[in-house]
């Protein structure tokens, strides 16, 4: 998952430097490293509570579940609609 995240980090950073008058750049990327610190942190402290009560184990095997879930939702989605 982290190696597909920075696929869409390069390109969102590279699509906001392009995009961004040179006299703004500066406050929108410190806007977004300030509000990104701000809500990232939140499921890590919700993960680490959830991993302490419940193991480490369970914590993974759900946020796996999570994911593949997403992915099928997806891709029957984007079938439906190429059909």
């Amino acid at each position: 998952m982290g190696g597909f995240n920075a696929f869409i980090d390069v390109s969102a950073n590279t699509l906001l430097q392009k995009k961004t008058d040179e006299k703004l750049r500066s406050r929108v990327f410190g806007v977004l490293t300030s509000l990104g610190g701000m809500f990232f942190i939140l499921p890590v402290l919700f993960l680490g509570i959830l991993s302490d009560l419940a193991g480490v184990g369970p914590i993974l095997l759900g946020q796996g579940v999570l994911i593949f879930g997403l992915f099928i939702f997806k891709i029957r989605r984007a079938l439906y609609e190429f059909t």
